[in-house]
């Protein structure tokens, strides 16, 4: 089935959906009005973003780390041969990068948090993107190391099959009296 011009391509889905789902979460709390002082426990929210997006970091670190031992796989030698591999860093750079963001901007907040000006509201809605952006790209890059190790793990699955099939189509077995036949 050929796909209509006017949808976007898997990829495209894939690489904007983050920014996409923050710029929507942005407008909803612009057009709502919303301000720091109008949300209850606010500096709870705040020191609760500030834990989960530090995990976050954390896990998203030890992923690329995990992605540094299997360097030589074929499965990322097939992501070079396809150019994805500045995509991939691209996914974990965004994540990262606005993981920190967050992390810093909700401490800032902290500051702001009996404000009731416009200042407060733009702050509000900012960290509100940003929080969003964060989220859903650290999602992303989930997925998308959970498809490459399950990529792997699957090359590795059949490799070893093969190899176990080879092995048993040249075993040898022992038979009474210590003679040895080929199967």
């Amino acid at each position: 089935m050929a796909r209509s011009h006017w949808l976007p391509s898997k990829r495209n889905v894939e690489k904007y959906w983050p920014l996409l789902l923050a710029v929507i979460v942005a407008l909803i709390a612009f057009f709502a009005g919303w301000n720091l002082s109008s949300i209850n426990q606010i500096k709870d929210i705040l020191s609760s973003v500030i834990n989960i997006s530090s995990i976050l970091i954390g896990f998203l670190g030890a992923m690329m780390s995990v992605l540094a031992a299997v360097a030589g796989h074929r499965v990322l030698k097939r992501i070079k041969n396809n150019n994805a591999t500045e995509l991939l860093r691209s996914y974990f750079s965004q994540s990262v990068g606005s993981g920190f963001v967050v992390a810093i901007g909700s401490t800032i907040m902290n500051l702001f948090v009996e404000c009731k000006d416009d200042y407060a509201r733009w702050l509000l809605i900012g960290w509100m993107f940003f929080v969003t952006y964060f989220l859903a790209s650290a999602y992303r890059i989930m997925i998308v190391m959970g498809d490459i190790l399950k990529t792997i793990v699957d090359d590795d699955t059949n490799e070893s099959a093969n190899m176990l099939t080879r092995v048993k189509g040249n075993a040898t077995k022992v038979i009474p009296g210590g003679h040895r036949t080929n199967e």
